[in-house]
């Protein structure tokens, strides 16, 4: 093949690929809806999605290091109601005599066989971390490590507030698969008032809202970004299913 047909087929490539990338962001957005926190057990998700709360995040772990009883049932229910996605959250117990690592394996062991998506590691103010700031973001990439090695994927719920006197201000997650649910209780559906921190640029998903008593559980209510980012995004640290935000630099 000559260079000016190689040139050519690279060019339709780079075309076909940026193609591939605007169909899959315009579906994105057909399928945008909100979802729940949830820490109760919950067995039957049929009124919450009639709610048109199609998507759930479940507690798994207590910030005491044990595993939470209602976490199996509750994600084979949303298992087999077939919600858009389901995912597991802990709240890690750096305090307690149970390693990261022990703490992601029980979890993945208690929930063997559900496809729950993803193990979203909480940093928020109410639990026991330590007062080091650098040893507690040793233990946060020790867990996420840990959840790699398992082949399960694994994500932050935070915010900057917490993130900074947790984690302090040195502390950043370089790795591109971890993404960020942020805790934002504001009431607002949107990310306009976002400021990167800890390596995110931009969050998968927001907690904005809670806690409520929706067809009598009490829940959180979460958005998920569904529309193309007016600024600049240098990379993403998205996982969501249905998201697929990217800045386009093939050359």
């Amino acid at each position: 093949m000559c260079i000016r047909d190689r040139q050519s087929t690279w060019g339709d490539i780079k075309m076909l690929f940026k193609t591939i990338v605007l169909i899959h962001l315009i579906f994105a957005t057909v399928f945008c809806t909100n979802g729940v926190t949830i820490r109760d057990l919950v067995t039957d998700f049929k009124c919450l999605k009639e709610k048109h709360l199609a998507y759930a995040f479940v507690r798994a772990l207590l910030n005491n290091g044990r595993i939470d009883p209602n976490a199996r049932k509750t994600l084979q229910a949303a298992q087999a109601a077939k919600l858009l996605y389901y995912n597991a959250y802990i709240n890690p117990c750096v305090n307690c005599r149970f390693t990261p690592e022990y703490q992601i394996d029980i979890v993945a062991k208690e929930l063997d066989g559900i496809d729950y998506g993803m193990i979203w590691i909480m940093v928020q103010i109410n639990d026991p971390w330590t007062p080091n700031q650098a040893n507690n973001c040793v233990y946060l990439k020790r867990m996420i490590a840990e959840t790699k090695k398992l082949n399960l994927t694994a994500g932050i719920g935070s915010d900057a507030l917490w993130w900074e006197k947790i984690m302090g201000v040195d502390c950043v997650i370089e790795d591109y698969d971890v993404g960020l649910w942020w805790i934002k209780h504001d009431k607002e559906q949107h990310y306009d008032n976002f400021k990167p921190f800890g390596g995110f640029n931009f969050p998968g998903a927001k907690e904005f809202d809670g806690p409520s008593n929706i067809c009598g559980i009490e829940v959180d209510i979460d958005y998920q970004y569904c529309q193309i980012p007016t600024k600049s995004v240098s990379y993403t640290h998205l996982t969501l299913p249905t998201i697929l935000l990217v800045q386009i630099s093939v050359v």
